[in-house]
């Protein structure tokens, strides 16, 4: 135990560039937290408690590290701009909602609040890998003789890498059943990029996993893949965290193994478990979790609990 400022520079020398994950819950600055560091500071002070710690914790990150951070309402427009500007507004991950609470609210508001904020960036997000989720493909209305499937575009949308001078390689015609050839055409009409490599599209339209679709007003032909009934598909993970427990059942948790109430804010273990592995999922055997703002230990909880679910060898330090 020791004041997690001095703490973190006494690990800068063993532990710079290793650790893989920072996960904390700090003070919300709210007054009301039970905690031995302030929790009733201005603005300004809170965030200069926590930059002067994350510059020390951005220090033990490698390059494909995470760092998420438990905040509510109060800070966290201001704990994003300082992310930002401690790791560049290009690595912020994406704000992350936790459905915290379960039932009926006070009254105090005009609006009931039932989530928390975790902030999430990377190192270098360039290479930060985060575990995908996988899913089995169901509610499919189209039907050919393969079987049902549903429909995904085959052209990259959402603004993000959509160009085609984003990825010129993927920009190349696919030969159609009406005998004409069509390319990928953002909706400005500009020249866009499919999600897949040639080689894989003409492997799926081979096997018959594309879908032209044609408009007879405008003549423009859009082309889907075919996700067939029952195939597992992997995404990205989604930013709600509305599953994994809520601040009762932390509380509830530490009770359990204390015997009493020792804390009002802890976090449950599930939330922490899901956090941590999806960053460490590609090396389980070499990782380390650091919490500087460890209270009751959950973020030691979870590790131990990932660990002997798959095998891992995580390590975690908890201050």
């Amino acid at each position: 135990h020791s004041e997690n400022w001095q703490a973190l520079n006494l690990l800068q020398e063993k532990y710079r560039k290793r650790v893989k994950c920072v996960y904390i819950d700090p003070p919300y600055n709210t007054g009301s937290d039970e905690f031995i560091y302030r929790d009733d500071y201005q603005h300004s002070s809170w965030l200069a408690m926590m930059g002067n710690r994350l510059q020390l914790a951005r220090e033990l990150l490698g390059d494909d590290a995470a760092v998420f951070i438990h905040i509510d309402e109060n800070e966290q427009p201001r704990l994003r701009v300082l992310l930002e500007t401690l790791f560049g507004e290009e690595n912020y991950l994406a704000p992350l909602i936790w459905i915290s609470r379960v039932g009926k609210g006070g009254t105090a508001r005009k609006i009931q609040i039932v989530h928390e904020h975790i902030e999430a960036v990377g190192k270098q997000l360039s290479v930060l890998a985060l575990k995908p989720v996988e899913r089995v493909v169901e509610d499919c209305p189209y039907e050919d003789e393969k079987g049902r499937y549903k429909r995904e575009l085959l052209r990259q949308w959402g603004g993000q890498g959509d160009r085609r001078e984003d990825r010129p390689t993927l920009y190349f015609p696919i030969p159609t059943p009406w005998g004409v050839k069509v390319y990928p055409k953002r909706p400005d009409g500009t020249d866009g990029r499919w999600r897949f490599s040639e080689k894989q599209v003409m492997k799926m339209l081979k096997e018959g996993d594309l879908d032209f679709v044609g408009d007879e007003e405008t003549g423009e032909i859009t082309v889907y893949r075919k996700i067939r009934a029952e195939q597992k598909v992997l995404s990205v993970p989604s930013n709600l965290f509305d599953t994994v427990g809520s601040s009762a059942d932390g509380t509830k948790a530490i009770q359990a193994l204390l015997g009493q109430k020792a804390f009002d804010t802890a976090k449950p273990v599930p939330l922490a478990e899901r956090l941590v592995e999806i960053v460490s999922w590609q090396s389980p055997d070499n990782d380390i979790i650091l919490d500087y703002f460890a209270g009751s230990g959950t973020t030691g909880h979870a590790v131990i609990n990932l660990n002997r679910e798959d095998g891992g060898r995580r390590k975690f330090i908890l201050v």
